[in-house]
């Protein structure tokens, strides 16, 4: 083996360049010096579960549910040394866990986290749920996306299984700085979110379960540089301003709604850092004296601004 191959430098530029999973395997099972670096990029984004799950010994799947054979003596060494290196999870397969399981993996989470460099998840809540305990116990997590669907036969299951993430999340994570939600969200879900006022970006697509408790709320969030919001059910008198204004800190707003309500939301913006604007009007309630009111508002109070 040439020297230059054993400079890290070096093999971090090849190894970046590998994109099949297949070279990179090949390439950790090469020498005692390559392993570690090419694992960690073969683990870095998982999109499926059930490769960790092979790592378990004695673990089957029965009726699609999957189970420890008796007797319980479960052997998660191996699970920790893969899950370890896993720093995306993009995960929306359907998959399921015994209760029992899930236990012992939450009792062997208190003695060593599984997932010690986990910082991005993306899930489907109708499809996971049994998995997001394990996951919003992740230290360094900072960006969660969950995806609770609108479908009213999952809706209670994927609502209880978000607002236990968050609240974990919030609990467990200093890192946790930016969240994104998509689908029917029940009151205790935005109870949460009121609450995390850590957040830097927040992308609420929850359509009319936007309450305006949770829009008045956000608006005060003191770092908060990025939003995205769909507020067409909010009438401008319900939103109640801080007497100090909303939105301090805020870079890009993307949102869709009355004309009236997005004019009162930039007249009172307290942040003079606004560079991105993309307003998505609702044509029904738009006249003209609104949308006149409206680009007042942004020739006021924000300009230079992209608008779209």
């Amino acid at each position: 083996m040439h020297q230059a191959l054993l400079i890290d430098e070096i093999l971090e530029v090849i190894l970046d360049s590998c994109t099949e999973s297949w070279t990179l395997s090949r390439i950790a099972r090469t020498c005692q010096a390559w392993k570690d670096p090419a694992l960690d990029r073969l683990w870095w984004r998982i999109s499926s579960f059930k490769p960790l799950l092979d790592l378990i010994p004695g673990l089957l799947c029965v009726n699609g549910v999957y189970v420890l054979e008796l007797p319980f003596c479960p052997d998660f060494r191996l699970l920790h040394c893969y899950a370890s290196r896993v720093k995306q999870i993009v995960y929306r397969e359907n998959i399921r866990l015994h209760p029992t399981l899930v236990s012992l993996l939450l009792q062997d989470h208190e003695h060593a986290c599984i997932f010690r460099k986990l910082s991005n998840v993306q899930l489907s809540l109708t499809k996971c749920s049994s998995l997001s305990p394990i996951i919003s116990l992740a230290k360094g997590l900072k960006t969660v996306e969950l995806d609770l669907g609108f479908k009213m036969n999952t809706f209670e299951t994927a609502n209880r299984t978000a607002f236990d993430f968050l609240t974990t999340a919030d609990r467990v994570s200093s890192s946790f700085d930016s969240l994104s939600l998509r689908g029917g969200a029940s009151g205790q879900v935005m109870d949460s979110v009121n609450n995390l006022s850590r957040l830097k970006v927040l992308h609420l697509c929850v359509g009319a379960t936007l309450p305006v408790e949770t829009l008045t709320a956000i608006s005060t969030f003191p770092y908060l540089r990025e939003l995205e919001i769909h507020t067409s059910h909010i009438q401008p008198e319900d939103f109640i301003l801080s007497s100090q204004g909303c939105f301090p800190s805020l870079h890009s707003l993307n949102i869709r709604g009355r004309a009236n309500l997005i004019e009162k939301l930039l007249q009172n913006m307290r942040s003079g850092n606004l560079v991105a604007l993309r307003i998505d009007i609702e044509p029904l309630v738009s006249t003209n004296d609104t949308w006149g009111g409206l680009f007042a508002a942004i020739k006021e109070k924000h300009t230079p601004v992209f608008f779209s």
